[in-house]
């Protein structure tokens, strides 16, 4: 017969008075034979559940829950004897079991008692605390003394399954997690769960960087910052650091995260860009930058005659334009910004245009142009002929006096010819 048990016997262990122990026993069965009864041993406090064994006619294997409750204080040593029966006949085997078992004094209320340490990138976790790597639990525990002894730990992870605990186990998804662990003892004591914070971050903070609200130049080599990050739901933004160069920010000091910060760029014109780094509080970095065009230089304006009708003397003779030509060389003038042409129209010795100013991309404005100053006189002058008067008979010798006059740049020369009867002329 393959009519047998595993194990062959079984220890019950320190059993409080009053308090039951259970445990399990495999039995395997010959075909056509089930488990019919049990001889329990003459000690008092032991009984049997044959459970699934009372109907096992196929061979297999089959499951008994064998109890002890201790009566009193007191060792006990006993046999226990299992027959099977064969379904067609009365044939029957038996399988023989040794129980062990110990009384002890009161009966056992206090469950066992867990503890759980952690480690995390190749150091000591601590419990609540924030980590960058994933952590590796390991749970221990123990009965109290005298107790029945721990029968298993287990362990859960955000209120999920329980697993029952047989070696260190590792959790590495990011974000908090809540570790559950407990004790139950072979008295059926239930240690009340313990629970203990796991956090992990994974992830560098998420930034940005914003040199004077954005703007596209800057005037002056000492700006404004404008800083934003977030961590999600990780560690925290805890530092930042500053550079005009990758270089000079990985070499700069750390300073507490803020929202703001004054900057001082180089000080030549040009395009600049300033970096900035991220850290939250387990050491997750990351970098973002933001460029802008610095113009210290103040645009130039010109002013110069650039129409008219030249006169003699430095005169004109005509309406007279003047135009502006701007120039800047650094962020440069936007379009239509440089003055429009001054049209000078009154007449005088010092008709002078308006000074004006123009401003490049940047905002600065230049300083204020010259001031052109012209002579203009589109005025003929007046003559008037006082000798001979009109009609007067003359000889070929005879006295001409005229009157010249001009209420603007002045009289200058007078030219005249006579024209005799038969058509001749003398000037």
């Amino acid at each position: 017969s393959s009519y047998s048990t595993n194990p062959t016997s079984l220890a019950f262990g320190d059993v409080p008075v009053n308090t039951t122990v259970t445990r399990d026993l495999a039995v395997t069965v010959d075909a056509g034979y089930y488990v019919v009864t049990a001889d329990m041993p003459h000690d008092p406090g032991f009984a049997i559940d044959l459970d699934t064994c009372r109907t096992l006619v196929s061979p297999g294997t089959c499951n008994v829950k064998v109890s002890y409750t201790a009566p009193s204080i007191g060792s006990v040593t006993g046999t226990m004897v299992l027959y099977q029966r064969a379904v067609a006949n009365s044939s029957m085997y038996a399988a023989l079991v040794g129980v062990t078992a110990t009384g002890v004094e009161g009966v056992e209320a206090t469950p066992p008692t867990t503890t759980a340490t952690a480690a995390s990138g190749g150091g000591t976790y601590t419990f609540g605390t924030w980590t960058r790597n994933g952590v590796v639990v390991t749970l221990s525990a123990t009965d109290n003394p005298g107790g029945s002894g721990v029968a298993r730990t287990e362990y859960s992870v955000d209120g999920e399954t329980w697993y029952t605990y047989a070696v260190p186990f590792g959790i590495s998804a990011e974000g908090e997690k809540s570790l559950q662990f407990r004790s139950i003892d072979n008295a059926g004591n239930v240690e009340a769960a313990q629970y203990a914070a796991i956090r992990i971050d994974k992830t560098a903070p998420s930034g940005s960087l914003s040199i004077d609200s954005g703007s596209v130049y800057a005037i002056s080599p000492t700006v404004t910052l404008g800083l934003s990050a977030v961590d999600g739901t990780g560690s925290g933004v805890s530092k930042m650091r500053f550079g005009n160069t990758t270089g000079e920010v990985n070499g700069a000091d750390w300073q507490d995260y803020a929202t703001s910060r004054a900057w001082t760029l180089p000080a030549s014109d040009g395009t600049k860009t300033v970096y900035v780094q991220y850290e939250d509080a387990v050491g997750n970095l990351s970098q973002t930058s933001d460029a802008i065009v610095l113009d210290t230089t103040r645009p130039t304006i010109g002013a110069a005659v650039i129409g008219g009708t030249a006169g003699t003397n430095g005169w004109y003779t005509s309406s007279v334009t003047v135009g502006f030509t701007c120039n800047d060389g650094g962020s440069g003038i936007p379009a239509g910004a440089c003055p429009a042409d001054q049209i000078l129209t009154s007449e005088g010795p010092s008709v002078a245009s308006a000074a004006d100013t123009v401003t490049d991309d940047s905002g600065l404005a230049s300083d204020r142009s010259s001031v052109v100053t012209v002579k203009i006189d589109k005025t003929a002058p007046s003559v008037a002929i006082t000798d001979p008067k009109p009609d007067d008979a003359v000889q070929d010798v005879f006295t001409f006096a005229a009157t010249l006059s001009d209420g603007v740049s002045g009289p200058d020369s007078l030219s005249f010819s006579v024209r005799s009867d038969d058509g001749t002329s003398t000037g």
